[in-house]
């Protein structure tokens, strides 16, 4: 298991709590590697709506009451270079066991190949750096890129989050 997270211990509150509700296993999922961190719960087996409308109420209690303690038992920060990792805790309630797997992706570099620079000179540009008006322009349109990404990047951050809610919304409408 990733040295960040460490299992954390169950309180028995909680236990108690999803025992009493026909509860046999917690999931949480840690995900990061993009400088935010994930953390996912899943409670199981989910109540059939038919069999016992007021059960799963309960268990979509439950599972906020589970997802609270485990943003404050794992706070996991996520941090990383772009590349996804994360672990997956399984915390068995019948058998009182917990099983943890830690994954992460890999970059596998294909084999070189050796190709011929081709030059193109027609429609090139070439551009005077000792000129200090092109200098200027070339600045001007860095920046604009520059803040055109970050608007980008920005905006990505705030979908990201989006996403997230809307997904914790639609799970809590589905207990």
């Amino acid at each position: 298991m990733n040295s960040e997270c460490g299992v954390r211990p169950l309180p028995k509150h909680l236990f108690e709590k999803m025992v009493a509700a026909k509860i046999e296993k917690l999931g949480i999922h840690l995900e990061g590697g993009s400088d935010e961190g994930l953390i996912d719960c899943s409670l199981s087996p989910w109540p059939n709506s038919d069999e016992n409308p007021n059960l799963r109420k309960t268990v979509g209690e439950i599972l906020n009451e589970v997802e609270i303690w485990a943003f404050d038992a794992y706070s996991f920060s996520g941090a990383g270079d772009g590349t996804r990792y994360g672990d997956d805790i399984e915390y068995d309630l019948v058998n009182k066991t917990v099983t943890t797997t830690e994954w992460y992706e890999s970059v596998k570099l294909g084999q070189k190949e050796n190709e011929t620079l081709e030059l193109e000179d027609e429609g090139d540009e070439e551009v005077d750096l000792s000129d200090s008006n092109e200098l200027e322009e070339l600045n001007k349109r860095f920046s604009e890129v520059d803040a055109a990404y970050k608007a980008l990047d920005t905006a990505l951050g705030q979908l990201y989050a989006a996403a997230y809610v809307f997904k914790n919304n639609l799970n809590n409408d589905r207990r």
